[in-house]
């Protein structure tokens, strides 16, 4: 989720003038009672990691099997587990949140701020977060991949919380774990053909086409943009070409959202130029089909 991009691992804070949005759902209603159950996991994250260490919240809300970019791919609680604990403090708040019509997947996004010693005033970097989470055999909310970028100091120091709900395209009733697992194979296919015209004369024009109107894009040292626009002459922008290669790909179980994780490959006039890691959450269309509604990439440094 978070912040581990600042040597890759941080911590944030924030504000928060709260401002409620919610769409497609009735109000009280299990979807969004669950949605509300899972902003509360993700502040009361915020809140241990404040209360004690860096290290002890993320142990205490990632899954055992929860992936983190540092920068590759590799099991955030394991690499926690690892490290020392730090007098470094993290916060952050959650600015969007949504929810699949299952409520078994969700996820979050939002600014951080992380300081050498948590109890100096300033902070010494910012950024945003995005974190998938999803609903345990127990009940609780784990995260299962966190992932996050740096930018600048925010024009804004208030965080107004928007409530998303399901897209409409997913099914009435829940997919069985062979069929999540097939569907999630679908959804990885749909992901890797973006690849396909990557490297030709119409470079970013595929994944453009696949994004939602109110896409949200986190792109490096950027400050992230919403809306298809804004992402869009991001994307024209950029004089490198990408071969995404994905990983692994996770559906709900309606079938209404899910997130592939994986690697790019970047060339600048056909050269060689890096590689970067990248998330994207879809959400499926009433129409059935899937579209990207968050993408965060961040190079790889060698």
């Amino acid at each position: 989720m978070r912040r581990q991009n600042l040597s890759h691992s941080i911590g944030f804070m924030v504000t928060g003038g709260i401002l409620v949005c919610t769409a497609g759902c009735a109000h009280g209603g299990p979807q969004n009672r669950e949605l509300d159950r899972l902003v509360k996991s993700e502040r009361a994250f915020c809140r241990l990691a404040r209360e004690t260490t860096i290290k002890q919240a993320f142990l205490e809300y990632l899954s055992d099997d929860a992936v983190m970019l540092l920068p590759r791919p590799v099991n955030g609680k394991q690499a926690y587990a690892a490290r020392p604990a730090s007098p470094a403090g993290l916060s952050w708040e959650p600015s969007f949140a949504n929810i699949s019509a299952a409520g078994d997947l969700g996820y979050t996004f939002g600014p951080w701020e992380y300081r050498k010693h948590r109890d100096q005033d300033t902070a010494d970097a910012y950024g945003h977060f995005v974190s998938v989470w999803q609903l345990q055999p127990d009940g609780q909310w784990k995260v299962v991949f966190d992932s996050g970028i740096s930018h600048g100091p925010p024009s804004e120091t208030t965080v107004r919380l928007k409530l998303g709900s399901a897209r409409g395209g997913g099914n009435s009733v829940r997919l069985g774990p062979q069929e999540q697992l097939e569907a999630a194979d679908r959804l990885l296919t749909i992901d890797r053909y973006l690849s396909d015209s990557s490297l030709d004369s119409a470079t970013h024009q595929r994944l453009l086409s696949a994004m939602d109107d109110a896409a949200t894009l986190f792109c490096g040292s950027r400050y992230p943009v919403s809306g298809k626009t804004a992402a869009g002459k991001i994307l024209r922008e950029e004089t490198a070409t990408y071969r995404w290669q994905p990983e692994r790909a996770v559906v709900s179980a309606s079938g209404d959202l899910g997130y592939v994780y994986g690697i790019a490959n970047s060339c600048i006039q056909g050269k060689p130029a890096g590689e970067l890691n990248y998330l994207r959450i879809w959400g499926r269309r009433p129409d059935g089909t899937w579209s990207i509604v968050v993408q965060k990439t961040e190079p790889i440094e060698k």
